[in-house]
């Protein structure tokens, strides 16, 4: 008998934590590091004292904890929040999984084979993986994920994604355990878009609609209590299958939590110090500016590997003065790319070109970082008839440092070449985004699996030449569209390379964004959690750490 899914979503009674009951971050910081919290709680190892930790050794067993906003959720495919796809990834799974060398590997596929064409790919599942209720994993829980995500809404990711290359008649159950899907045309990177945090697939003899009611997934987990902001709670499963180093079945933890502190970082570097949690989560930027003090912290693990997460500065290029591409080169050129690097993410990162393509992939192009040039743009500007300068606002939906950081620097070195630069955050910027009225951001914009997917989420077109909905610039390029097209298509780096060598010339010369820079992943954890990396999507794998005592 296979481990089943509670059908009420708590904890058992004897962990003696009711339904009802609310516990606030101080009190669960305070009850936490004095030892009388009512949830059993692992000794809090001698932190200053590393040398202890052999990377060689695994144990057992214990609780992980850790700081994560916890909010409400239905639908995996639909969500676009990463601390959400951290929860949901301890009880569902993808057919493929990042690692920390931005490399797509197999996860609940076996393998994936493409025709020389690339437009016909088969995909061969592991045998032998169950989902948490007892189902075994076959191919036709493959087929309805792939037609879940081509009918979510509109602007969903993985619908914008899969739609231009995947039909629902593309779609075909070869056997018990193989799909084929027939493409519309070549893309050489469609098996990269099973690698997002959101394409977990899901059991469709259970799944209508809303995952909390039937959360049955073939992850390592199993949900246990969910409560929105408050925890998250997921057990052990007892037959996963991934084996572990002593040829049992993983993960090596009894449990997780994921504890809801609230969106300032003061809290959770409190409770990170004190031994409360073990680990933040991936990708908090509330922690951001906090960085450096971490790094020295002897309590504290830090973790930083490349990534192209990046704050887009992006010009709307529909609206006036953005539609003119001088305006929009004027204050690229305005970027003091080493300074705002060094000032938001303390040179864990690399430098931008302003177009989306990182040297994170293997098929990157090397393009020159264009340098700070304030006199340029201000010709520029004139040329495009603001001889007195230009007043604009710049719009940041998040006060966190880094586009905080971005946005002031910008306004500071731009005005050299007379942009005067109003910024807004937080709830001006939502209210102009509701109005209309935006037409200049900084917004956050995460790592995404395969050299062209951020391309094609961020800068799409629909029939007609329109502006896909993740097209939140709506910059249409003819020529950008077509090279895009065809480098899709190319199977061999080689050949990809030439295309993206000619995309990001076209974004350099006349995109709708700046990008100054790339930001690293980070992680903060302590020394009693091993076996643990980050990866460049801050994607949470827990099936194989585990906590030293």
């Amino acid at each position: 008998m296979k481990d089943r899914a509670p059908a009420t979503i708590e904890l058992s009674a004897e962990n003696n934590f009711s339904t009802t009951r609310t516990i606030n971050r101080r009190s669960f910081l305070r009850q936490t590091v004095l030892g009388v919290t009512t949830m059993a709680a692992l000794p809090i190892v001698d932190a200053l004292s590393p040398t202890r930790v052999s990377a060689a050794e695994f144990r057992r067993g214990g609780i992980l904890r850790i700081a994560s906003p916890v909010t409400t959720w239905k639908d995996p495919a639909a969500n676009t929040d990463p601390a959400v796809a951290n929860q949901i990834r301890q009880i569902a799974e993808g057919l493929t999984r990042l690692d920390a060398s931005n490399t797509v590997r197999p996860w609940l596929l076996e393998n994936w084979k493409r025709d020389n064409l690339g437009r016909r790919w088969t995909l061969t599942l592991r045998k032998n993986i169950w989902f948490n209720n007892g189902d075994p994993l076959t191919s036709e829980d493959v087929v309805f994920t792939l037609k879940h995500w081509l009918a979510l809404p509109f602007d969903a990711p993985l619908r914008q994604l899969f739609e231009p290359y995947l039909s629902v008649d593309g779609i075909e159950k070869v056997d018990a355990h193989q799909v084929r899907l027939h493409l519309k045309r070549p893309h050489a990177d469609v098996v990269a878009y099973t690698a997002l945090p959101s394409a977990v697939i899901l059991n469709h003899r259970t799944f209508e609609g809303d995952f909390l009611k039937n959360p049955h997934g073939t992850g390592p987990y199993r949900l246990a209590y969910f409560r929105s902001g408050e925890r998250c709670v997921v057990k052990r499963r007892t037959e996963y299958w991934q084996i572990g180093k002593d040829q049992r079945p993983l993960p090596y933890l009894d449990q997780v939590e994921f504890v809801d502190m609230g969106l300032t970082g003061t809290d959770k570097v409190e409770a990170l110090t004190s031994g409360a949690v073990d680990l933040v989560n991936p990708g908090d930027t509330s922690l951001e500016h906090l960085f450096p003090d971490l790094k020295a912290d002897p309590q504290v693990q830090t973790y930083s590997v490349a990534s192209a997460g990046t704050c887009l500065l992006r010009m709307i290029a529909d609206r006036a003065p953005w539609r003119d591409n001088r305006v929009r080169l004027a204050l690229k050129l305005c970027q003091h790319r080493q300074k705002i690097l060094a000032e938001t993410c303390f040179n864990e990162g690399t430098l931008g070109q302003d177009s989306h393509i990182s040297s994170v992939y293997p098929e990157y192009c090397y393009r020159p970082t264009p340098n700070y040039q304030p006199e340029r743009a201000r010709a520029l500007l004139s040329m495009a008839g603001f001889d007195k300068g230009l007043d604009t606002h710049l719009h940041l939906k998040t006060d966190q440092h880094a586009a905080k950081r971005y946005a002031e620097i910008l306004a500071q070195d731009a005005a050299i070449a007379d942009f005067r630069i109003q910024i807004h955050v937080a709830d001006q910027a939502e209210a102009a985004y509701n109005t209309g009225l935006l037409d200049l951001e900084i917004e956050e914009f995460p790592h995404l699996p395969g050299v062209t997917t951020a391309m094609n989420l961020a800068y799409g077109t629909t029939i007609g030449d329109m502006p896909a909905p993740g097209n939140h610039s709506r910059w249409v390029d003819g020529d950008f569209t077509e090279t895009l097209a065809m480098a899709d298509a190319m199977l061999e780096t080689t050949d990809r390379r030439e295309r993206l060598c000619r995309l990001e010339d076209i974004m350099q010369r006349r995109g709708p964004v700046g990008i100054a820079f790339w930001k690293n992943a980070y992680g903060y954890a302590t020394h009693r959690l091993q076996g643990f990396e980050i990866v460049p999507d801050s994607s949470l794998n827990l099936e194989s750490v585990w906590l030293f005592v």
